[in-house]
């Protein structure tokens, strides 16, 4: 007896394989419709974004990293950090890439980076580590803010704190009880020795004085300009 399939269970195995590559059609279909919408949204956000694997090569990117490193994702997607920075950089990035692999969770450090065209930038990383389906360790994904002008506020913050310390030390000698003459008004420094008003204010500020004469003073000491 033949174990030769008859034209009908031929004719049936093909269509039942052709169901299954519609199916697998129409997966892959959607799976192209998601990765594309997955794309579109992180494209959308003006931070530069990445992911990379467990072995910290690059599977993916936003196009604003491509403007930060100034290369398309084809040039990105496949290679490591030593591929594309520079080795200060790349040095640093692997090192925290190792480390955060090695203790998954979140990790956020401030660094300084050169990007495409030279330009130093102060720069935020905030990176997670992200699983398979499985719940495997998968690889990494990170996001980095530019703080640059935030640094420069902070500098310029603290220097404006100093400057203002330093006067206030200044001037801290014209604080609590200060001796003065109760007729001529002189003052009695520390040494013990007196001065006169405005050149003890000079010495221990930054105040000038510039001379006139009150309406009392003229009527008394100069009644003739005061008609």
């Amino acid at each position: 007896m033949s174990n030769k399939p008859t034209y009908e269970e031929l004719e049936q195995k093909i269509k039942s394989l052709e169901k299954c590559y519609d199916k697998f059609e129409q997966e892959k279909d959607k799976l192209t419709q998601q990765s594309y919408l997955f794309q579109e949204l992180i494209d959308s956000i003006p931070n530069p974004i990445f992911y990379k694997n467990k072995n910290t090569i690059y599977l993916g990117c936003n196009k604003a990293f491509e403007r930060f490193l100034g290369m398309v994702s084809s040039e990105i997607i496949g290679k490591t950090g030593h591929d594309l920075s520079p080795k200060e950089q790349a040095d640093k990035y692997h090192e925290m890439d190792v480390a955060l692999l090695n203790e998954p969770g979140v990790q956020i450090y401030e660094y300084s980076v050169v990007d495409s065209e030279g330009n130093h930038h102060d720069v935020l990383f905030n990176k997670a580590t992200i699983n398979k389906n499985d719940g495997s360790l998968g690889g990494i994904v990170g996001i980095i803010f530019d703080i640059t002008d935030r640094k420069k506020i902070e500098k310029e913050k603290e220097k404006l704190i100093k400057e203002l310390k330093t006067t206030i030390e200044e001037i801290k000698t014209l604080k609590g009880i200060i001796p003065i003459c109760m007729h001529c008004k002189g003052i009695r420094d520390d040494k013990g020795s007196w001065n006169k008003l405005e050149e003890f204010i000079v010495e221990h500020s930054e105040a000038q004085f510039s001379h006139g004469i009150c309406q009392e003073c003229l009527n008394k000491y100069y009644p003739e300009e005061a008609d």
